[in-house]
C-alpha cells in the first residue's frame, strides 16, 4: 500500500512530466517554424535586418517558454502545484 508521501510523490513526478513533454513539444514546434522562415528567407535572399527581425519572435518565444517551464517545476516540486484552485 502507498502510504500518502508516496502518492503525492508520484503525482508531482506525472505532473512534472507532463509540464515537460508539453513544453518540448511547443517548442519543437516552434523550432520547425523557425527553421521554416529562415529557410524561406534564405530562397527570397531577404535582407539581414528582415530575417533577425523574423525570427527573433519565435526565438523568443521559445525563450520565455523555458523560463515557464522551469518554473513550473519549481511550482510542482515545492508543493505550489495546486496554488491557484484555491482562488
Amino acid at each position: 500500500m502507498d502510504t500518502l508521501d508516496e502518492k503525492q510523490r508520484k503525482q508531482r513526478k506525472i505532473k512534472k512530466t507532463g509540464a515537460i513533454i508539453t513544453g518540448v513539444v511547443i517548442i519543437l514546434i516552434v523550432a520547425i517554424q523557425i527553421a521554416m522562415l529562415a529557410l524561406g528567407m534564405y530562397e527570397t535572399m531577404a535582407p539581414f535586418g528582415v530575417i533577425v527581425l523574423s525570427l527573433l519572435v519565435p526565438i523568443l518565444l521559445v525563450v520565455g517558454i523555458v523560463y515557464v517551464l522551469e518554473e513550473r517545476i519549481k511550482e510542482i516540486e515545492g508543493g505550489e502545484e495546486d496554488e491557484a484552485s484555491k482562488y
